[in-house]
This record gives structure tokens, sequence and C-alpha cells, in this order.
């Protein structure tokens, strides 16, 4: 009978330390694929500043496509930071910050495409010197930087936590089945 329960009992224990372990595993991986959103949000918003600009000084169209797929990829990020985090109040403070200025830099962005030809080059010009496009662009990579150096002390928090869990259920994985054989050891030299 002593061996079933320390069996039975070994094998929640087991189960646990794997949970908690592959739980670990799983917050390390969202916070990874949060700092790839995070990324990704940053290059957009540079490709659109960028390819904005192009289209104003050499009118071409393939400039104006490349914009709106970097305006859309930056929508798709902002979505994701908000299911990443949906149940963070961590992570939802700075990403309610940056959702407003994102959607400036795109709103002057978008005003600047839509200048009479003849003004393109002076908006050009505009865009790429000091100004109000320039404090949101800075404003909007300055703050994500600040969410990816959260995410990264808070990653690193995770992986290190998921290291304890790994070794925690390493342990408890070897020292329950040493119990066991321990018992059916013992058990068997009875017997014999």
């Amino acid at each position: 009978m002593a061996v079933v329960v320390v069996s039975l009992t070994a094998g929640w224990l087991q189960l646990q330390s794997l949970r908690q372990a592959s739980d670990a595993a799983e917050r390390v991986e969202r916070t990874q694929l949060v700092r790839l959103a995070i990324e990704r949000l940053r290059a957009a918003v540079r490709t659109a500043h960028a390819d904005v600009g192009n289209y104003l000084l050499g009118g071409t169209e393939s400039y104006l496509a490349r914009f709106n797929d970097a305006q859309q990829d930056a929508l798709r990020q902002l979505g994701r930071l908000d299911d990443f985090s949906h149940d963070d109040p961590a992570l939802k403070a700075p990403l309610e910050r940056l959702r407003p200025v994102v959607a400036a830099v795109f709103e002057v962005l978008t005003q600047a495409i839509r200048v009479p030809a003849e003004r393109r080059a002076d908006e050009a010009v505009r865009l790429a010197g000091p100004g109000a496009l320039r404090l949101l662009v800075d404003e909007t990579l300055r703050t994500l930087g600040g969410f990816e150096v959260e995410l990264a002390r808070r990653l690193e928090r995770e992986h290190l936590q998921s290291q304890a869990e790994h070794r925690r259920a390493v342990h408890l994985v070897v020292g329950a089945n040493v119990m066991l054989f321990g018992l059916l050891a013992s058990r068997f030299a009875r017997k014999s």
C-alpha cells in the first residue's frame, strides 16, 4: 500500500513540477513575442517615415504602397501588443501612452502625402528636419525603447524563474524516483 501511495505522490509531484516549468517557459516565450512586436512596430514607424519622404521627393507610387503597408503593420503590431497586455497592467500603461503617439505620427505622415505636388519637396524637407513629426517619431521610438527595457528586465526574471522551475522539476522527479525505488527495493528485500 505504501508503494502505491508513494508512487501516486511521486507522479503528482512530477506532473506539478512539469506544469510549473512549462508555465515559466510559456511566459518567456510570450515576452519574446512582445519584444518582437515592439521591434516590428519600431520598424514600421521608421519605414513609414522614410517612405513618405521618398514619395514626396520622387513621387513614386511604390513608396506610397510601402507607407500603407507599414501603417497596416503598425496597426497589427499594436493589436498584438493589446492582446499581450490584456491581463498585464505593467504592459497596458506604456501601451496606452504609445498608442496616441503612433496615431499622431501616421496622421502627420498621411497629411504630408496629401499636399499638392508643387509643395511636396518643401514638405519632405519639413518632415526631415526638426519639428512636430521628428518629435513624434522620437517620442514613439523613446517610448518603445522604455517598453523594451521593461520587457528585457521581465524576460530576464522570467528566464531565471524558468530555469529555477526546471531545476526544481528535475530534482523532484529524481527525488520521487529515488524514494519509489528505495521503497520497492526495501519491499523486495523483505520478501526475499
